[in-house]
C-alpha cells in the first residue's frame, strides 16, 4: 500500500453504499482518478466539509492496485461556485484520461479554479494541452459546415468544434459546449 500527500481538485462525488462516496478528483501528482472515502456522508465526518465539488485541497490517498482510497483532505482558500466552475469542472471530467498527470494542466486548471476565471482563451489553451488542437494552428474548422474560424463551441461527449449556426441545427444544449473563441 502506497500513500500519497498531494494537491487535487474535486470534480464530482458520488455516493456509495450507505455512508460511503467515490470521489473523482483532478490531482497534481497522479492525474484524474477515482477515490474511495469511508464514512464522509456521515454528520460527524470532518472530511465532507473540506471536499465539495469545485474545491482545491490537499488530500492524503492510500493506493492499492489501480484503487485509491481517501485518507484525508484540507481545503485550500475560498470555494468558487458558479455555473461557469461546475460547467468547466464537467468539462474536465470528461476531456481528462485517467491516471495520466500532467504538470502544465495541472497549474493551468489550478489558476483557473482558485481564481475563479473562465475564458474561452483558458479552454483553449486547454484543449491545446490535450491534444484536441495542434499547437502549430490558429484556425479550427467546423465539424458541420467546414469553415475556418467561425468556431465558438467545443462539444466534449463526440469531441467535435461546431460554430453556433450548426451548435442550433444538430440541437445540442449550448450549457454542454464549451466557448473556445
Amino acid at each position: 500500500m502506497n500513500e500519497h500527500y498531494t494537491p487535487a481538485l474535486v470534480l464530482g462525488i458520488q455516493p456509495r453504499n450507505d455512508k460511503d462516496a467515490q470521489f473523482t478528483l483532478y490531482t497534481k501528482d497522479l492525474g484524474k482518478i477515482y477515490a474511495t472515502a469511508k464514512s464522509v456522508r456521515k454528520i460527524t465526518s470532518k472530511l465532507a466539509g473540506h471536499l465539495k465539488v469545485g474545491s482545491l485541497a490537499d488530500v492524503r490517498i492510500a493506493a492499492r492496485g489501480n484503487s485509491f482510497q481517501l485518507i484525508d483532505g484540507l481545503s485550500r482558500g475560498e470555494l468558487c461556485q458558479n455555473i461557469e466552475i461546475l460547467r468547466f469542472l464537467n468539462f474536465l471530467d470528461s476531456t481528462i484520461p485517467q491516471q495520466q498527470p500532467d504538470q502544465r494542466l495541472w497549474y493551468t486548471v489550478q489558476e483557473a479554479v482558485a481564481g475563479c476565471r473562465l475564458s474561452a482563451p483558458v479552454y483553449k489553451y486547454l484543449l491545446r494541452l490535450m491534444g484536441f488542437v495542434g499547437a502549430d494552428t490558429d484556425v479550427i474548422t467546423c465539424r458541420g459546415c467546414r469553415k475556418d474560424n467561425e468556431i465558438v463551441y467545443f462539444y466534449a461527449p463526440d469531441i467535435i468544434f461546431l460554430c453556433s449556426r450548426c451548435l442550433s441545427r444538430v440541437r445540442i444544449d449550448k450549457n454542454a459546449a464549451v466557448p473556445v473563441s
